[in-house]
């Protein structure tokens, strides 16, 4: 069977250009690229990566652990990093925790001992355990939605998003609403939605805030069951709107206000967050608050491969976002009256 070597005789080319090339990296000339590939092709060749990868002591795995791989928001991220990923001659082993601190920390064992050469994660929480472990090995690591002083990062500000929002519904002249997330106190995105309404002298009771848990599999049932209970009970002189802080819950509110005979937005305006495919699918189409998801992916990437490819070996950065209200059927109705 042909050898790499010959390979590389036979177009001209360097060893270092032959393994380029079969990596998918894009640092080859289209020329050189179509040449290898007829004589790959030709030849039948394969590729033993495993003794490619003992003698560059790299694996060419990135691992990428996210908290709930069923949110088309991070699957949107595992999309755009897998590519960027091929592109430069890596695989993505994907992990998915389902935000459980117990099941990260396993899981970065795995990667560990698959000794891949460095891990984006997608942390369940702020203080997740596995960061310090990660602080504390040699495996070079981005930190995925969230800002950290100790990893480079990508982010999107949630407390700016939040803010946006609370703007976007006192515009509409709603001053009751009903919040639906996982922590009241913790949460950036209900952390800025209050300070807006504090600064307008708005208080909230407490019995307008919904708390289901983040990382459930069954969040959209949670969302629909909590939604049909406020709304039953507060009858009349419920919230007139609705936040939740994700797409997916605001899937099951839309639920119960529809089984509940509410008219969205004529009678409770509702709006999400991340604005997947779900909420140009809703009916009517789901106000949301847009997370540039292709951008977030693929400057992720670009940041670990700074590190792993070009050695860089600077500082740690970090890259803040913009989050970008976008207004739709499901608030964009009659304006609410006040309280």
């Amino acid at each position: 069977m042909i050898t790499m070597k010959e390979i590389a005789e036979i177009a001209g080319v360097s060893q270092a250009t032959v393994s380029r090339v079969l990596s998918g990296s894009s640092a080859v000339s289209p020329r050189a690229r179509q040449t290898v590939m007829e004589i790959v092709q030709k030849h039948d060749y394969t590729p033993n990566y495993s003794a490619r990868n003992l003698a560059m002591d790299q694996s060419f795995l990135i691992g990428l652990i996210i908290p709930d791989i069923s949110n088309p928001f991070f699957g949107e991220i595992v999309r755009q990093v897998e590519r960027e990923a091929g592109r430069n001659g890596y695989n993505i082993i994907i992990c998915n925790s389902d935000g459980d601190i117990t099941k990260e920390r396993s899981q970065l064992q795995t990667l560990r001992a698959r000794q891949v050469d460095g891990v984006l994660v997608i942390p369940a929480s702020s203080n997740s355990p596995i960061l310090t472990t990660l602080y504390n090995s040699d495996i070079h690591t981005v930190v995925v939605t969230q800002p950290h002083s100790r990893f480079d990062s990508v982010y999107v500000s949630h407390l700016e998003g939040g803010r946006i929002v609370a703007q976007h519904l006192l515009g509409l002249g709603h001053t009751r609403v009903l919040l639906v997330g996982d922590s009241e106190s913790e949460n950036d995105k209900i952390v800025g939605f209050k300070q807006v309404f504090s600064e307008k002298g708005i208080i909230f009771p407490e019995d307008h805030f919904l708390n289901i848990g983040a990382w459930d599999h069954d969040l959209v049932k949670q969302a629909y069951l909590s939604g049909l209970e406020y709304f039953r009970r507060h009858r009349p002189g419920h919230a007139t709107a609705v936040f939740t802080v994700n797409d997916v819950a605001a899937f099951g509110i839309n639920h119960a206000l529809k089984e509940l005979n509410l008219r969205i937005p004529d009678d409770v305006a509702l709006i999400g967050f991340d604005d997947t495919f779900l909420s140009q699918g809703l009916n009517p189409p789901l106000s949301s608050v847009s997370q540039p998801v292709e951008e977030i992916g693929r400057r992720s990437i670009e940041m670990l491969l700074d590190r792993l490819i070009r050695k860089f070996d600077g500082d740690v950065r970090s890259v803040q976002l913009n989050p970008l209200l976008v207004a739709r059927e499901s608030t964009l109705g009659r304006q609410a009256g006040h309280a």
